[in-house]
C-alpha cells in the first residue's frame, strides 16, 4: 500500500489542475475564433464580457461544489448528491460520451495541420496518423495522472505563446503606431440581439471550465485545489479569449477577417514581419495535442467514477501500478478510435 507522501506524488496539484482546465478550454478553435466573431463587431466584445462573466459565476458554483464536497469524486457526486441518482446517471453518459467524441475529433482536426508542420506526415492516410496520436496520449496518461499532468502544463504553456504575441504586438501598436486602431473600425452597430449571438459563440468556445472538478479524486486537497484552479483558469481562459479576439477585429477590417482562414497568422503576417506567421501551424498542432491529452485524462478518470459508482463494469475502475484507470483508458481509445475510422 502506498504511503500518504507517495499517493501524494501520485496526485494533481494547483498548477495541473489550471492547465486542465485553460488547455482543455483552449483548443483549436481559437485559432478561428476571431474570423467568426469579426462580422458581430464590437457586440462581439460585448459579448465576450457578457460571456466571461456567465463563466466565472459558474466557476464559482463548481468551486462551492468542490469545497463543500471534497469527497464527491467530481461531477456525478455533486449531481446525485443534489439531484439523485437518475439525473446524475442521464448528465454523466451524455458528458462521457461526448469526451471520447471530442478525442476523436481533435486527434482528426491537428492531422492536417501538423502535415504542414512535418511533411512526412502529410503522405500517411489520415485515419493512420490520427489513431497514432490518440493512442499516444492514452499511452502518456497510462503511467499515471501525472504524467497527463506534467505533459498539460507544458503544452498549455506552449499554446498560450501565440496568444501572448497577438497580446504583445496589438500592445506595441498602441504605443507606437495608435492610428492603426483608428484605420477601419468594425461597423456592425450595437444591438442586444448580436450581443447574445457573439456571447452563444464565446460560450461555446469556454468549453471545459469544469476539467478540474472531473478527476476530484485525483486532487491533492481538493476543497482547496480546485476552487483555485476552477477560478483561475476560467478567469485566465477568458482574458486570453478576449484580448486575441479583439486585437484582430481593431487591425483587421471587418471583411477581409472574417474570411481568413488563419487570423492570427494574418495579423502576425501584415504587423510583425511576412513569412512570421507560418509558425503557427505549429502552435496550432501544440493547441490541438495538449487539448487531446487532457481530455483523454479526463475521460479515463470518468469512466473510473462511473465504474465505481455502479454505472459501469466494475471492471472499469481497476487501476494499474500507477494508479491510471488502464482498461478504462484503453475503452475509450478503442471507442475514440472507432469514430475516427468512421469520419
Amino acid at each position: 500500500m502506498a504511503s500518504n507522501g507517495e499517493e501524494g506524488q501520485r496526485k494533481l496539484g494547483f498548477w495541473m489542475c489550471t492547465a486542465l482546465v485553460v488547455g482543455n478550454t483552449i483548443g483549436m478553435g481559437i485559432f478561428l475564433l476571431p474570423a467568426s466573431l469579426a462580422p458581430y463587431g464590437f457586440n462581439a466584445t460585448l459579448g465576450w464580457l457578457v460571456t466571461a462573466l456567465g463563466c466565472v459565476a459558474l466557476a464559482r458554483v463548481f468551486a462551492r461544489l468542490a469545497r463543500e464536497m471534497p469527497d464527491a469524486d467530481g461531477p456525478y457526486g455533486y449531481i446525485r448528491s443534489t439531484l439523485g441518482d437518475i439525473p446524475a446517471y442521464i448528465a454523466i453518459w451524455c458528458y462521457w460520451v461526448s469526451l471520447w467524441i471530442t478525442n476523436a475529433a481533435l486527434a482528426t482536426g491537428v492531422v492536417g495541420y501538423l502535415g504542414a508542420v512535418f511533411p512526412p506526415v502529410a503522405d500517411m492516410q489520415p485515419a493512420i496518423a490520427a489513431l497514432i496520436l490518440l493512442w499516444t496520449f492514452v499511452v502518456i496518461n497510462l503511467f499515471g495522472v501525472r504524467s497527463g499532468g506534467r505533459v498539460q502544463v507544458a503544452t498549455a504553456a506552449l499554446k498560450l505563446l501565440p496568444m501572448l504575441a497577438v497580446a504583445l504586438l496589438g500592445v506595441w501598436l498602441l504605443l507606437t503606431s495608435p492610428e492603426v486602431y483608428a484605420a477601419h473600425p468594425p461597423t456592425a452597430p450595437i444591438r442586444a440581439g448580436e450581443v447574445m449571438a457573439a456571447s452563444t459563440i464565446a460560450l461555446f468556445a469556454m468549453l471545459g471550465l469544469e476539467s478540474a472538478t472531473v478527476p476530484a479524486s485525483r486532487v491533492h486537497d481538493p476543497a482547496r485545489t480546485i476552487p483555485r484552479a476552477t477560478i483561475v483558469g476560467t478567469v485566465l481562459t477568458a482574458a486570453i479569449y478576449l484580448v486575441v479576439s479583439t486585437v484582430p477585429m481593431l487591425l483587421i477590417p471587418e471583411q477581409e477577417l472574417a474570411g481568413a482562414n488563419a487570423p492570427f497568422a494574418m495579423v502576425m503576417d501584415r504587423f510583425a514581419g511576412a513569412g512570421v506567421g507560418r509558425w503557427l501551424a505549429l502552435f496550432v498542432v501544440i493547441s490541438g495535442l495538449g487539448a487531446l491529452n487532457g481530455w483523454t485524462l479526463l475521460v479515463g478518470e470518468l469512466t473510473r467514477t462511473m465504474a465505481v459508482n455502479g454505472v459501469m463494469p466494475a471492471a472499469l475502475a481497476r487501476n494499474n501500478r500507477r494508479g491510471a484507470p488502464m482498461i478504462a483508458l484503453l475503452v475509450t481509445g478503442v471507442l475514440g478510435s472507432g469514430m475516427v475510422l468512421m469520419s
